[in-house]
């Protein structure tokens, strides 16, 4: 156990090697501004759209999650120019998430993958791509070692990013406010 954590560590230190830091200042300025957020993930990727939507949410910059992956698809239709759709996708390559990716391309969203993969369809698709690479950079690494946790931890992140960039301490005092009363009950 302590060489596998100690091998990860030593991952996640390279971590944020391909991350492109005028994409990342993109990124947030979208999710930031936009009328709507979109999180897009399914799979092992399923969770971390929903808990990036729910800690968006959390911070007063609300964002929605569709965990069937028709209703994602039916959600980036409703999409616009003023909209952002977050997708999260290891492989960038999953049938079911690039149909509700092109849906939010098509209808004029700005699309922003989280990938391991610059090559991927959904990067090239993508307005903006954040790249999140696997532990040994192989499209089998990702599928065998599909470790989510980095991935998690650029999310986190860009939770924290896009919090200093909102602008909206009442959104906060009112999610606070909502927080506190559910810890009374």
């Amino acid at each position: 156990m302590s060489a596998e954590i100690a091998s990860f560590s030593n991952y996640l230190h390279g971590l944020t090697v391909l991350l492109n830091e005028d994409e990342l200042a993109a990124t947030v300025e979208a999710v930031a501004q936009a009328k709507r957020v979109l999180l897009v993930g399914n799979g092992l990727s399923a969770p971390l759209a929903q808990t990036m939507a729910l800690r968006l949410t959390s911070i007063g910059r609300p964002a929605e999650f569709v965990a069937e992956a028709m209703g994602q698809h039916i959600a980036a239709t409703q999409l616009d120019a003023e909209c952002v759709c977050l997708v999260v996708s290891g492989s960038g390559s999953t049938t079911l998430t690039l149909k509700a990716a092109t849906a939010a391309f098509e209808a004029g969203a700005k699309l922003i993958a989280l990938t391991s993969f610059t090559s991927s369809p959904l990067a090239e698709l993508a307005s903006y791509t954040l790249v999140i690479p696997s532990p040994d950079g192989t499209f089998r690494a990702e599928l065998q070692d599909a470790s989510r946790v980095a991935f998690l931890l650029v999310l986190e992140a860009l939770v924290t990013l896009v919090d200093s960039h909102l602008d909206d301490s009442a959104a906060r005092r009112t999610v606070l406010s909502v927080l506190q009363s559910a810890m009374e009950d």
